[in-house]
């Protein structure tokens, strides 16, 4: 008798895609298309539509928003059944809308930041491709 093992090992591809349009955002889980030629050495794939967008899960089969591994409704029931804590909660109704701090700038803009990664007395050959 002879007994065979078979394992499993997930393979993983990185991608580069190019988004025209500009409508995925990090942790978006996307649907890419092989591109038919290369817009550059990276770039091969393009994206073709955005399947759920970060933050914003919906689970596919019953169409209600997730958190983890809960429904947001099974959350507001646990709350209102335990109390809630105004302290750590979070208000998805309050929340400001997705994308809402896109295209605010951080204080690196401003004369007194200093970009230590730039050495003004050198050239930067390492920083040149």
């Amino acid at each position: 008798m002879i007994l065979l093992e078979f394992q499993y090992f997930p393979k993983y591809d990185a991608h580069t895609a190019h988004d025209p349009d500009k409508k995925c955002k990090t942790g978006d889980l996307v649907l890419i298309e092989e591109l038919p030629k290369k817009l550059t050495r990276d770039i091969t794939h393009k994206v073709r539509e955005v399947v759920y967008p970060c933050g914003d899960v919906t689970d596919p089969i019953t169409g209600k928003k997730c958190v983890g591994a809960e429904y947001r409704d099974e959350i507001e029931w646990k709350a209102s059944i335990w109390g809630k804590n105004d302290k750590n909660a979070f208000n998805y109704e309050t929340a400001p809308p997705r994308g809402s701090q896109e295209g605010i700038r951080d204080f690196s803009h401003k004369p007194g930041y200093k970009k230590w990664h730039e050495f003004l007395d050198r050239d930067q050959p390492e920083a040149a491709c």
